[in-house]
């Protein structure tokens, strides 16, 4: 019965996965926030008529921190992936919750790789390439073990060989 369970129980997501992904969306908001407010800071106190302070972009950066990582928890929770008989299951979403369906005879190309937060937190991305270019986007499960990638990636690599 073991044999059967979805690789999602055997090669389980890694809990860094969504801190990672609240500090990559932080990193970017605070970006745009630092950005917005070096270019139209005059604009914001002409509008406004207060200066931003540090302490309120601390507090804004704080709330948002806590909205993405609870945004981030529940992606987590629903993430499900499987492989069956004839194809490879995704499932994924919060608002709207998304399955992709590929069918092993179209997988051309599987593989891992890092960015540099994922590298970080020790995290790797396993990628499935088909003709569509849609696989790029939809076609990878992001934020497994080192093993549980090689794992996934080489049952694969099984299942097309045959």
């Amino acid at each position: 019965m073991a044999k059967n369970r979805p690789l999602c129980i055997k090669y389980a997501l890694r809990p860094q996965k969504p801190v990672k992904k609240t500090l990559a969306t932080l990193i970017s908001i605070l970006s745009a926030v630092a950005f917005s407010i070096f270019i139209f800071s005059s604009l914001i106190v002409s509008l406004l008529g207060v200066h931003p302070t540090i302490g309120g972009i601390l507090l804004l950066t704080g709330i948002c921190a806590i909205l993405i990582y609870a945004y981030e928890k529940t992606y987590f929770g629903r993430y499900f992936y499987s492989l069956e008989k004839s194809h490879l299951v995704i499932k994924k979403g919060v608002f709207t919750y998304g399955e992709t369906t590929i069918p092993l005879s179209r997988i051309q190309d599987v593989y891992v790789d890092q960015d540099i937060l994922d590298q970080l937190f020790g995290l790797y991305d396993l990628h499935v390439s088909t003709a569509s270019g849609q696989s790029s986007i939809n076609a990878h499960i992001d934020g497994l073990s080192y093993e549980g990638s090689q794992a996934i990636k080489n049952m694969l690599l099984q299942k097309l060989r045959k």
